[in-house]
């Protein structure tokens, strides 16, 4: 019985924030995200460019070549971007500041909830995207804080 209780108040203030908020989908500034990322590439000596198109960064230095692409929060095309970057190298996860040789989704992707529903309230806020990461072999991989670049949540206008 006292499960019940505990979902019926959860289901309320589930859909009572919905109801708040049900035409207000924040926008992602994620091209900012990519120069950042792109900027502290380059204070790590790499030459580094941004594509806001393919939400991604290429950067290199000397026979190094590493290309580091934002995954979306769903990692809906991560077996494309596993294909595209077969040949580039190791591939590897940033997320938080951090390394991981898998894919981090569930925290990841709850953490993406979290902050979507307090933009979608109107609050500013930001989450840390899953950058992918290909390094050659006999490359050194760059630091993990330097892909550490959050991506903000821009609240939508009532």
């Amino acid at each position: 019985m006292r499960w019940a209780v505990v979902a019926a108040i959860l289901l309320m203030l589930s859909l009572g924030l919905k109801f708040n908020s049900y035409h207000a989908e924040p926008r992602e500034a994620t091209g900012a995200a990519l120069d950042q990322v792109a900027a502290a590439l380059m204070a790590g000596g790499y030459t580094a460019q941004a594509d806001q198109t393919k939400l991604q960064v290429v950067a290199v230095k000397r026979a190094c070549r590493i290309e580091v692409r934002q995954l979306d929060p769903h990692a809906t095309f991560l077996t494309d971007f596993r294909q595209k970057l077969a040949g580039a190298g190791r591939v590897r996860f940033a997320w938080q500041g951090r390394w991981h040789a898998k894919l981090p989704r569930l925290r990841a992707l709850f953490q993406y909830y979290l902050v979507r529903e307090q933009a979608r309230q109107g609050f500013a806020t930001s989450r840390d995207p899953i950058w992918m990461v290909a390094v050659p072999l006999g490359c050194p991989v760059p630091p993990a804080a330097a892909i550490a670049a959050p991506v903000a949540l821009i609240p939508a206008a009532r």
